[in-house]
């Protein structure tokens, strides 16, 4: 599942990165239709990092298309308009989209390949949905998130 590791050469607040996080978040799950429990963001500023954690064959297209998206949240959430003389320290300076993940495993899940998101959903669905009810928050989040967003609703 998508793992987004930002380095940042500013400091970010509490705040900052967690709008990013949650703008990042929304962004690839609207678009791949992956549940949110399942993509990891990180923030990388002078060795300390931070891990917040919230599919089919992709165009090259919806890749460059989802960096103008991050590069647009990026400036919304840490104001690149300020003064003048902080703008190049505060712009994104590059979006990497990287691939080539041959396998993984998340929360005891095996990772789905690209384009195998339905398919892993519709098979993990009553492991998660005991894992919710045996109290584990995550995957009550998880269940509750699959349930009342309608992309997931027409998948399941």
């Amino acid at each position: 599942m998508p793992f987004y590791d930002i380095h940042h050469c500013i400091s970010l607040t509490d705040a900052q990165k967690d709008a990013l996080a949650e703008k990042i978040t929304y962004l690839h799950s609207g678009k791949f239709t992956t549940p949110s429990l399942f993509i990891n963001v990180a923030f990388t500023d002078v060795g300390q990092r931070q891990i917040y954690v919230a599919g089919g064959a992709r165009t090259a297209a919806q890749f460059e298309q989802l960096c103008e998206e991050l590069s647009e949240v990026w400036n919304e959430v840490v104001d690149v308009g300020g003064p003048k003389e902080t703008h190049s320290q505060r712009s994104l300076r590059g979006v990497f989209v990287l691939g080539g993940l041959a396998a993984g495993l998340e929360v005891g899940f095996r990772v789905p390949m690209p384009g195998e998101d339905h398919v892993y959903l519709k098979s993990n669905l009553q492991a998660w949905k005991q894992l919710a009810d045996s109290g584990d928050e995550d995957f009550a989040g998880l269940i509750k998130e699959l349930e009342t967003r309608k992309e997931f609703i027409a998948q399941l």
